[in-house]
């Protein structure tokens, strides 16, 4: 049996329609590369193992969602909401075109980044990181803010 789930923004229009397996925990293994969720309210969303390479997701509610595994280099994450995902083991790291993630405004607070691959991710100063955490010892990539942003 085939399941779906609609993923919505804000407003609840509805942004994407998923089929999933009813034996699939939420997107668990999906395969979104360079798919377009600006602004997705996906809170405690399953992601272990999905491949969002060059995904955009920016500004999009991800808290506590589950990213373990997964797959993000090359994502937008700009301005995203974070806070307790789990990026245990995910890759941020750098794309075939030598561009991480980016990170600009995402607030990570309380996030888990163990064993994250972090090299080449890109940070600004509104990047909001869980205590005790240092961007550049993990090889992260410091932007300056646009004014736009600020």
């Amino acid at each position: 049996m085939v399941d779906k789930i609609e993923v919505l923004d804000e407003f609840g229009d509805v942004l994407k329609t998923v089929k999933v397996r009813e034996d699939q925990d939420g997107f668990e293994g999906v395969c979104w590369e360079g798919v377009v969720l600006f602004g997705a309210q996906l809170a405690g969303a399953n992601f272990k193992e999905a491949d969002l390479y060059s995904a955009i997701l920016a500004d999009a509610k991800l808290d506590y969602a589950n990213f373990e595994g997964a797959q993000l280099q090359g994502a937008n994450l700009t301005d995203a909401s974070c806070i307790g995902a789990s990026f245990r083991g995910a890759d941020l790291g750098r794309d075939s075109f030598g561009h991480g993630a980016r990170l600009q405004g995402a607030n990570l607070t309380k996030a888990i980044l163990n064993r994250a691959k972090l090299d080449g991710a890109e940070y600004d100063d509104r990047t909001v990181f869980p205590k005790g955490f240092y961007p550049p010892s993990h090889g992260m990539v410091e932007m300056e803010t646009e004014p736009d942003d600020e």
